[in-house]
This record gives structure tokens, C-alpha cells and sequence, in this order.
């Protein structure tokens, strides 16, 4: 265990640190029938689809930032992510505020914050594809202040992370090598930096990883006959021009009121 300096410092040093057990057994039961839910409520899509705010991706057997992602067609039925799953999830939308999560959060970015991603990611067994190399603050919208400062994205595992099962690869210390816009050269994306260097954590479910917003991170396709799946959740200090309050002096704010990012937005949530 962690105290809150060393967890801290961990990640102001490494660019991420991973906390264990922040979510119980119970809960993340919970969240992976709330996940059935969702791959039962996509059973007959043919294409990406939006049910009010909330956004579903189909699973595309290939690494959604290559050049010719849009003409591989669509597995029907198969998601990739969920945007906004709060919006159709109570159970999501639950644990979204979940004390322990955020209590993290607020030792990262203090104890005021809002809330501008939540998304549920899908990784399926013995499936092609996974997540070229990117760095997220490639996604964010403008109004944030400070990004590496201000934002913190959050992945909390719902099943096993390894290797086999296509987990989040990260390497270390990449923030310092400042901007890059892999997403926009994965093929060559390794010419950036020293792939050689990326690890992937093992974490079991109920496990998050928190992660900064200049990270070099990504996924490998899941190899296993399990599914690996993910609730992702970023916060942004309080002083953010965009964004759904979450805490206020420390205090979860479980009632969901405003906006959070690209709500709404039907040409750019699909690209961010």
C-alpha cells in the first residue's frame, strides 16, 4: 500500500501510478453486469450509433488510428467503447463518484473537480486490433488550464489486465518528451519514442490506473478467450471552463448536472 505522498510522487514521477483494490468485489460485479447491459443493448447494430448523449463504437478488427480505419467495415453487434455510459447506466453513472476513486483523484488534483470523460472500453476475446500508441491530450477539448496539472484520466479495471488479454501498455516517464501527435502517424509512431521501454501492468479487477494526460499509452489485441474491459473516467480541476462537478471540498457530488466534454456533439465525440 501506498501512503498519499508516495502515491503521488509516483505519479508526478513515472506519469501514472496504479492503485490496488480501490473497488470491491461487489462493485465490480455490479459493473460488469452493467456491461452486459451494454453489449446487450448494441446486440443489433450494424454501425456506431448514438442513443441521445451516449455513443456506441463498434469493434473494427484494427487499431483505430490507422489511416484506413474508416474502411474497415464494422463487427455487428461488437463494441469497442461506450461514450457517456452514465447517461444509460445507473450502475455506471453510480460509480462514476465512487468516494474511493475520487478521493485518489483529489490527492492528484485537489479536492475541487469536474468531470469530461466516461466511457466504457471493450476489448473482445481472441479479437484483432487494439490501441495504437496516442497520448490523450490529443482528445481534449479547450478550456483547461493547465492539462498536465489539471486533468487526470482514470482506468479502472473490470476484468483481468495482462499481456494476454490486450491490457493498457504504458511507458514510462513519456511525458517528459512533451506533444506528440502519434495518432496521426501510427505506423510510424515508434520512431518517437523507445517502445522498448513500455510495460504492461497486470491489474486485477477493481484495480485503476491513474494516468497524466501526456502519457504514451495504448493496447495490444486480446490473444485470451476472456473479455478485458474498462471504465474509463478523467477529471480536470474545478477551475476548468468545461466539465460536470464531481467534487466539492472533497465531497463526491453524486447528482448529475451539466455537461461534461463533447456531449451532444455528433461530428466530433465519434473522432475524440
Amino acid at each position: 500500500m501506498m501512503t498519499s505522498e508516495s502515491f503521488v510522487s509516483s505519479y508526478r514521477e513515472q506519469g501514472f501510478v496504479i492503485a490496488r483494490s480501490v473497488f470491491s468485489s461487489t462493485e465490480i460485479a455490479d459493473m460488469r453486469a452493467a456491461a452486459d447491459e451494454l453489449e446487450a443493448r448494441a446486440r443489433d447494430f450494424k454501425d456506431d450509433t448514438f442513443e441521445g448523449v451516449t455513443f456506441y463504437a463498434l469493434h473494427r478488427p484494427a487499431n483505430p488510428f490507422a489511416r484506413d480505419i474508416t474502411s474497415v467495415p464494422p463487427v455487428k453487434g461488437m463494441l469497442r467503447r461506450v461514450t457517456y455510459a452514465y447517461a444509460v447506466s445507473k450502475t455506471f453513472n453510480r460509480y462514476r463518484t465512487h468516494a474511493g476513486l475520487l478521493a485518489h483523484v483529489a490527492a492528484i488534483i485537489g479536492p475541487n473537480a469536474k468531470q469530461i470523460v466516461n466511457q466504457v472500453n471493450f476489448n473482445p476475446p481472441r479479437s484483432a486490433g487494439g490501441w495504437g500508441w496516442h497520448q490523450d491530450y490529443r482528445f481534449r477539448k479547450a478550456g483547461i488550464v493547465d492539462l498536465k496539472a489539471d486533468f487526470v484520466q482514470t482506468l479502472t479495471a473490470l476484468d483481468l489486465c495482462s499481456a494476454a488479454t490486450g491490457g493498457l501498455r504504458v511507458v514510462p516517464q513519456s511525458v517528459q518528451l512533451g506533444a506528440l501527435k502519434l495518432d496521426q502517424d501510427n505506423e510510424n509512431a515508434e520512431k518517437y519514442f523507445d517502445a522498448a521501454t513500455a510495460v504492461t501492468p497486470e491489474m486485477q479487477p477493481g484495480d485503476v490506473i491513474f494516468f497524466n494526460s501526456h502519457l504514451i499509452h495504448g493496447s495490444t489485441a486480446n490473444s485470451s478467450p476472456n473479455k478485458r474491459r474498462v471504465y474509463i473516467n478523467g477529471y480536470v480541476r474545478s477551475t476548468s471552463l468545461i466539465g460536470m462537478p464531481v467534487l466539492r471540498d472533497g465531497q463526491p457530488i453524486p447528482t448529475a448536472n451539466g455537461t461534461m466534454e463533447y456531449e451532444g456533439d455528433l461530428e466530433l465525440l465519434p473522432k475524440a
